[in-house]
C-alpha cells in the first residue's frame, strides 16, 4: 500500500479502515477513500478485504493485525546475520533463553487473573461502557445502547453485533455493560489465552546452552559424516545489504 500510493492522509484512512470491526463502518470509510482517490479504493477491493480488514474476517483475531513475525526477527538479527552460521544459531539460542526467562518472571509477578495487556484493555473498555444503557431481553441476551450503532450481546455465545467480542475473544464494551448489570465476572467470558497461567505455560520450558564443544557427545554416524557445500554459483561482488524495519 505504501509503495503503491503516496500520501500520509490516505495511509491513515486505510489503517482506520483495516481496524474497524463492523462492515457498515468499513463501507463508510471506503466511500471516504473513494472520494479521495478512486484508484486506491479499487486496489483495496481487488486485494480482498478478508485478508486485511477486521470487518470481513470470520475467525478469531485476538486483537492481532499482522502475521509479520519474520520481519520482526529480521530486524532483531540484522547485525547477527553477519556472523558465521554456528555463531548465529548460538545468538538466537541466547535470545530465546533471555526471552523465556523474562516472560516467566513477568507472569510470576502478575497479581491479576489476566496479563497486564488484557487487564489494561478490559479496564479501558469498562470505563467507556459505564454510561451505556442495558436493556435485558433474557438472562443472557441484552440490547446495549451506546448512542452510536448500539450492540446486541449474547453472553452464552460470546458474541455482539459490534463484532469485537467474537473477534478478540475478549468482552467488548457492550458485553462489559451487560456483565455489570448481571453482576457477573467479565473474566468468565475471556479466552484462556489472555490468562496469566497461559502465558506462564507458553514460556514454561527452559532454554539451555549447548556447552563447550569438547564436552559434546556426538554419535559416530554424525561425527564422521561428510557434508558437501551446496550446489550453485555464488553471484559476483559483495551482496547488497537490505535495510530491515522492525514491525510494531
Amino acid at each position: 500500500m505504501k509503495a503503491k500510493f503516496k500520501g500520509v492522509e490516505i495511509h491513515d484512512i486505510f489503517y482506520k479502515c483495516s481496524k474497524v470491526y463492523r462492515v457498515v463502518e468499513f463501507n463508510q470509510i471506503m466511500r471516504q477513500i473513494r472520494g479521495i482517490d478512486a484508484s486506491v479504493a479499487q486496489y483495496l477491493n481487488e486485494a480482498d478485504p478478508t485478508k486485511w480488514a477486521r470487518s470481513h474476517f470470520d475467525g478469531r483475531r485476538y486483537c492481532i493485525m499482522t502475521t509479520n513475525i519474520a520481519e520482526c526477527l529480521n530486524g532483531i538479527l540484522k547485525d547477527a546475520r553477519e556472523l558465521p552460521i554456528t555463531k548465529l544459531v548460538e545468538h538466537i539460542r541466547g535470545l530465546l533463553q533471555k526471552w523465556f526467562w523474562e516472560r516467566r518472571e513477568a507472569a510470576a509477578k502478575m497479581n491479576t487473573p489476566m496479563t497486564k495487556w488484557a487487564e489494561k484493555k478490559l479496564r479501558r473498555r469498562s470505563n467507556k461502557s459505564r454510561c451505556y444503557r442495558v436493556h435485558p431481553i433474557n438472562l443472557y441476551k441484552h440490547q446495549v445502547v451506546d448512542g452510536y450503532l448500539n450492540g446486541f450481546v449474547n453472553l452464552i455465545e460470546k458474541t455482539c453485533t459490534c463484532r469485537k467480542f467474537q473477534l478478540d475473544q475478549l468482552p467488548c464494551r457492550h458485553a462489559l455493560a451487560a456483565c455489570n448489570l448481571r453482576r457477573s465476572s467479565c473474566y468468565d467470558y475471556c479466552s484462556h489465552y489472555y490468562h496469566k497461567e497461559t502465558l506462564a505455560t507458553a514460556y514454561g520450558s527452559s532454554i539451555y546452552p549447548v556447552g563447550p564443544i569438547e564436552e559434546w557427545d556426538v554419535p559416530d554416524d554424525v561425527q564422521y559424516r561428510v557434508v558437501l557445500p551446496p550446489k550453485g554459483r555464488k553471484p559476483r561482488g559483495r551482496p547488497a545489504k537490505k535495510t530491515q524495519t522492525i514491525s510494531r
